[in-house]
Formats: C-alpha cells, sequence, structure tokens
C-alpha cells in the first residue's frame, strides 16, 4: 500500500492508507471478501467467516482458508534490498515518463533493467 505525499490529494490519500490498514478498515476489507487477507489479525475471523458463503456451493471448505492466516506467522514486509535506490528512482521515474508518453513501457523496463544489472554488476 502506498500514498503519494507530494500530490494534491496527499491528505486524502493518506486517509484511505491508514483506514485500509487499521482494525476498522481491515474488518470492512475481510467482510467485503474480495479477497485479500486483512492486515490485521483482528479481522482474520470475518475472512474466514466470509469465505464461508463464496464456497457454499464449490465443494470448497471455507476453513481451509485457516491456512493462510496461520501462514501469516512466517510473512514479511515486501521490500527491495539496500542498494537497490538507484533501481527505484529510475523506474519512478520511467513510470511517469510511460504514463505521459514520453516513453514506452517497452523502453521504460529496458532502461530500468540496465540499472538493475548495473547494481548487480552486469
Amino acid at each position: 500500500m502506498a500514498a503519494n505525499i507530494e500530490g494534491a490529494e496527499a491528505d486524502a490519500a493518506w486517509a484511505v492508507v491508514n483506514f485500509l490498514t487499521n482494525d476498522e478498515g481491515a474488518l470492512s476489507v475481510a467482510e467485503s471478501s474480495f479477497g485479500p487477507m486483512p492486515t490485521r489479525m483482528s479481522a482474520a475471523e470475518a475472512y474466514i467467516d466470509s469465505w464461508v458463503s463464496r464456497t457454499a456451493d464449490a465443494n470448497v471448505d471455507a476453513h481451509d482458508f485457516n491456512a493462510f492466516i496461520a501462514g501469516s506467522e512466517n510473512s514479511h514486509r515486501w521490500q527491495l534490498p539496500v542498494g537497490y535506490g538507484p533501481f527505484v528512482d529510475a523506474f519512478n521515474a520511467g513510470l511517469e515518463q510511460a504514463f505521459t508518453g514520453a516513453v514506452t513501457v517497452d523502453d521504460m523496463i529496458y532502461e530500468v533493467s540496465l540499472v538493475a544489472e548495473e547494481i548487480h554488476g552486469g
């Protein structure tokens, strides 16, 4: 989850991020059950319960989804390794250029891959 801290709607973006990652938002996501696991363990039961009705006619035991909740104990925050700042910068700059049509997506990916290769000494 991310928010643009420099955009005109930075406060609103942060409000959405904070809502979706707090207890109330996690419960709302779990109850709406559009797929992802909740960000808070306090919403785990609602998440499992939401799958009961969704899988009622699918020959699936919704309680099997408890494995995802249990597996979260082994999860960790996603992040790039130390030293990937130039890659992130190149990716973000390239993405902005692709959005404006200044470069093609293929060109952006190629340029970013060059930065990654440089980081890896290739």
